[in-house]
Order: C-alpha cells, then structure tokens, then sequence
C-alpha cells in the first residue's frame, strides 16, 4: 500500500464560512462567505480544519451546532459553546460545512471561518492490520514556509463489528483514539519513521498551524 498526500497552504479566513451576522432567536447563520458555494463552505486545501465562531458580544449562552463533514467525507457535527467577546473553535476538523445553528438569539455580531493557526488533520489512512509483518513507512517532506507536523495511529478498526460492536458517537476520524507516532511528533523539517505493529489508521496534524507551509506526506506498507 502506498499512499502520498500534498498538504497545501492552510485556509486563513475567519469570515470564510458566514460574514458578521446576527440572530433575533434560534436560527441557522447565513453561509456567505468567500469559502462558499453552493450553500457548502470547503476549506482550500486537501485537509479539514477546526471551525472557529468568533462574536463582539457574551455569547457564552448560546450554542452552536456545526454540520459538515470530516477529514474523510463523512457527514458529522459538533455543539460549540460561544465565547464572551471573543473566539470558540471546534475540537473536531471540518473540510466542508453545510450548516450553523445557533440555539437563541445571538449577542452582537458573529462569523465563522477557518483560521490556519488552529491546525488540521488529513484523512484517516485505513491499514491492512492483518499484514504479516506490519513495515509500515512514515515520511514528511516540506515543500514551502514552515510547519508543526505530527503522524498520528490508532489502533481502532472503522468497521464497529470489529471492535466489539460498539458503533462510534460521531466518526471514525472523529472519535478513534490516536495517538502520536514515536519519531515523527512535532517535526518542523523533513523526517521520517516508522510503524512496525498493526495499526488501525494513520493520519497526519498540523498542531501548530501555519499560513506558509506546505508539504507532502508518504504512508507505504510494505507487501508480503
């Protein structure tokens, strides 16, 4: 298996998804932002990004539910709680959004967008966990400005009939346990490691985003 993503220059638009706005009671914000088209805003590069909803007022009392879907495609939400004068961000990465509830009537002015500070994960790349022997290869190249990069695993299967059962809250992306890839957590320059027990997946994080950098990352098994 071999598998090689560009990572291209992260969205930095903090009213890209819905332009300063208010609301007399719950209802869905305007998407209209530059990011959008077709009533979708999409990030503008090959990953998904934490959606960050920044207000003039308290806001705090309000929430906020984001539709869109994950690193991978899937349909998923978060429920944000709004700041007081200032900027709630999303745990779960977002590459489009289709809609924002607000739960009541919103206090000053709020927009939304993706902000290149707040990172951003790839897709989850799905292993072949019953590979003998595993020899999987981890390689990060930047190609422009700088960046924070980690490789992640988990040893979470996305099929929940192979993990007891249980089926995920939201998804696979957004709710299996990853964990940091020893050798390549936090690199800034080119670097490489490897994986040689079955994983379940691997993606790669931006966890200090950056409006310059660019890269592309290798994911190859070896086949036996």
């Amino acid at each position: 298996m071999y598998k090689q993503i560009d990572i291209a220059v992260l969205t930095n638009d903090a009213n890209g998804i819905a332009e300063d706005q208010t609301t007399s009671g719950a209802a869905d914000l305007s998407l209209d932002g530059a990011l959008v088209s077709g009533g979708i805003a999409t990030t503008t590069n090959s990953t998904a990004q934490m959606v960050a909803i920044e207000g003039t007022g308290n806001n705090s009392g309000i929430t906020f539910t984001i539709t869109g879907t994950d690193p991978n495609g899937q349909a998923h939400s978060e429920v944000l709680t709004g700041a007081n004068s200032g900027t709630a961000t999303t745990t779960a990465y977002f590459i489009t959004v289709s809609t924002i509830a607000a739960s009541g009537a919103v206090t000053g002015n709020v927009e939304a967008g993706w902000l290149a500070a707040d990172g951003a994960a790839t897709q989850a790349i799905v292993m072949n966990w019953k590979q003998t022997g595993f020899n999987t290869g981890l390689y990060f190249d930047l190609t422009a400005g700088t960046m924070t990069l980690s490789a992640q695993f988990t040893p979470d299967l996305p099929d929940p009939a192979l993990r007891g059962g249980t089926a995920y809250t939201n998804t696979y992306s957004d709710d299996a346990d990853w964990r940091n890839v020893d050798g390549l957590s936090a690199v800034t320059a080119d670097d490489e490691s490897n994986i040689a027990f079955p994983v379940g997946a691997i993606r790669f994080i931006q966890t200090v985003g950056s409006a310059t950098g660019a890269a592309t990352v290798t994911v190859a098994q070896g086949d036996y």
